[in-house]
């Protein structure tokens, strides 16, 4: 039992932790534990199954004490099981959740860069368009580039205020 209170112990620390960055370190701890879980598991059923063979044998525990006793050490593995699979479950969820948190933080990364990708495109299509060897409006005034300059940047901040009003940053 110390070891169990030990994983729900670490199941609570991971969890605190979860509302504050979901990492590889934060999913190694789980499929860590998921793995001590399940050997838990295990060794409760071979004990349960051994203390079933324990109270069939009559030759073992044939006194009340020792009865009462084995009853008290079955009641604990059925406890132990109950709580283990509580536990694993509990896991699952986390798993889940960390996975969703990732997935989630991944997204907004991806918004973020395809609308500075967007904005960026913006003064490479209209350099593209003037750098063309076609006669353009304004190409040999000298202050077109300043005026294709700052017309760049008005259609850069019309671009970032359409996505921010979006929510895309």
């Amino acid at each position: 039992m110390i070891d169990m209170d030990k994983l729900n112990d670490e199941t609570k620390q991971i969890e605190g932790s979860l509302g504050k960055a979901a990492k590889n370190t934060q999913l190694y701890q789980l499929m860590a534990m998921q793995k001590s879980l399940v050997f838990f598991d295990a060794a409760l059923d071979h004990s349960g199954n051994l203390l079933k063979s324990l109270r069939a044998g009559e030759r073992f525990f044939n006194t009340n004490g020792y009865l009462r006793r084995l009853h008290d050490v079955e009641v604990e593995v059925v406890e132990a099981q109950t709580m283990v699979r509580i536990t694993n479950k509990l896991l699952d969820q986390y798993s889940t959740t960390v996975s969703a948190i990732v997935s989630n933080n991944l997204n907004l990364i991806m918004k973020v860069l395809t609308s500075l990708t967007i904005i960026l495109t913006i003064p490479t299509i209209v350099g593209g368009i003037y750098g063309m060897n076609v006669r353009l409006p304004f190409a040999n005034a000298y202050w077109a580039f300043w005026w294709l300059i700052g017309g760049t940047a008005v259609l850069c901040g019309i671009a970032a205020w359409w996505l921010w009003r979006k929510d895309y940053f």
